[in-house]
């Protein structure tokens, strides 16, 4: 999965400038046709649990959110700076964990987070 993610951030890095926001529309017609093939080839449904709607559409648009904010920084910046900001994406994981689930965070979780934040800002500030 690590792999994916890292073809999929160069391959975004390596699109013309020129291209818009094309890129993102393959990545996400090509995503969906996979999730297809797979469904047909395990003959399962994709209906979601009743309730779930919501979220799903707002999750739906944060990632595509996040990915033209993605493809326009590296545009604009180098990709070994970009990439290591997009890497703190497990902090925000943890930290919406905190505060909608109600999880405890432990030392160390602090201890990283606080480091992650820290070295954001020192990337930040060159």
């Amino acid at each position: 999965v690590g792999l994916a993610f890292a073809a999929f951030f160069i391959l975004l890095d390596k699109t013309g400038d020129d291209t818009g926001m094309w890129p993102l529309l393959a990545m996400r017609a090509s995503s969906v046709a996979l999730i297809g093939i797979g469904v047909v080839a395990t003959r399962t449904t994709l209906t979601p649990a009743p309730g779930t709607m919501w979220g799903i559409v707002v999750s739906g648009v944060l990632d595509v959110g996040a990915n033209v904010f993605f493809l326009l920084s590296t545009r604009h910046g180098l990709l070994s700076l970009v990439a290591v900001i997009t890497s703190m994406y497990p902090a925000a994981t943890v930290l919406l964990a905190r505060v909608f689930l109600s999880e405890r965070l432990v030392r160390m979780q602090i201890a990283g987070l606080g480091l992650a934040g820290a070295g954001v800002i020192l990337i930040a500030t060159g």
